[in-house]
């Protein structure tokens, strides 16, 4: 987080009262170095109690070999962190879904460095990894795209071999065309650096026949002034999608999405960081399909004063926990330059 993302921050959450938030409870401390960057969050079984009960894992975006697991409270507080091993170290985890089968799907950005540190290719950033819990943390399989292949896969084959639809295939050209300009023009000015591939949320969708589909959300690139959703296909070497569906949250990118009661839910924000607070909404599951233009009154706005950096999205019943973005501490010290937040929603 930028010094400058960082003072809005504060300055919205110390100026708003809980019910200009719309929220049940206003912006509290999450947790404790070293987790200061909180990035995604995702609800997990306990690993201890009753086999229904809820506690959740988050993640921090510069800490890619942890996961930082919390009991949910009555009051849909995260309380009580452990710090829990991840075998498979992801760069800049910024998602994570759980599917049916146990696995949790942990997404790096995919994306470049900051504008601050002028916009550069991250080749640690295009990972992910499938993992399961065991009794240390968690441990699975680790994809690493060589930054050649990734490359490769953007600015020259991208319609055959990163998006491959065998239907709409005006619609994976289309994307590949945005992929390939946004990545093109990414270095010559910070908001065309936020438009470049990024990866912010993640989520895994029923399907009709067969087990349920990953999907992933888009922080930028958009396409025609419409958030992007990527649905996973093989991932071998590299990742690649074969459903592509776009969603209308009036020019704002995905800062997260999760799933719950036939819903899919999300956090909308500006590409680039700035002062706009963002927005919780969601839509009807099955609405995200391959080849969908899902239209802004298919969207039900929730919320639209959330802090900026809202970051990890959870539902627990008729609550929304939202966690908002901190940041690492300095060199030399041991507490977060700024502490991560959450927050309540009521639905």
């Amino acid at each position: 987080m930028t010094d400058r993302k960082r003072r809005i921050v504060l300055a919205l959450v110390s100026m708003l009262p809980a019910a200009a938030l719309d929220v049940a409870a206003g912006p509290v401390r999450l947790g404790s170095a070293p987790l200061c960057e909180a990035s995604a969050l995702q609800l997990v079984p306990c690993r201890s109690g009753p086999g229904d009960s809820a506690c959740a894992v988050v993640a921090d975006n510069e800490r890619k070999k942890t996961l930082f697991e919390f009991r949910i409270d009555q009051a849909g507080r995260l309380v009580d962190q452990t710090v829990v091993a991840l075998s498979s170290p992801v760069e800049d985890m910024e998602a994570i879904a759980a599917d049916e089968a146990g696995r949790l799907w942990i997404i790096g950005s995919h994306g470049r460095k900051s504008w601050k540190k002028g916009c550069a290719p991250d080749p640690d950033r295009l990972t992910l990894a499938i993992v399961r819990p065991n009794t240390d943390g968690y441990a699975g399989r680790l994809i690493h795209t060589d930054a050649d292949e990734w490359t490769r896969l953007v600015k020259r084959d991208c319609a055959r071999d990163l998006v491959r639809v065998t239907t709409l295939p005006k619609l994976a050209t289309e994307l590949c065309d945005a992929l390939f300009e946004a990545e093109r023009h990414a270095t010559e000015s910070k908001a065309k650096c936020a438009q470049a591939f990024n990866v912010e949320g993640a989520a895994a969708l029923p399907t009709e026949d067969g087990p349920s589909a990953i999907w992933l959300g888009l922080r930028g690139p958009q396409l025609h002034d419409k958030a992007v959703m990527l649905r996973l296909d093989a991932v071998g070497d590299a990742p690649s999608f074969n459903g592509v569906a776009t969603i209308d949250l009036e020019g704002r990118g995905i800062r997260e999405l999760a799933v719950a009661g036939g819903w899919l839910w999300g956090i909308a924000g500006t590409a680039e960081d700035a002062a706009t607070q963002s927005w919780l909404w969601r839509t009807r599951v099955q609405k995200v399909r391959h080849g969908a233009e899902i239209a802004h009154g298919d969207v039900e706005v929730l919320h639209r004063k959330l802090p900026p950096s809202s970051e990890g999205l959870a539902i627990v019943g008729d609550t929304a926990i939202v966690v908002v973005d901190g940041d690492k501490p300095d060199d030399g010290e041991t507490d977060c330059e700024t502490e991560p937040l959450q927050l309540t929603v009521p639905e």
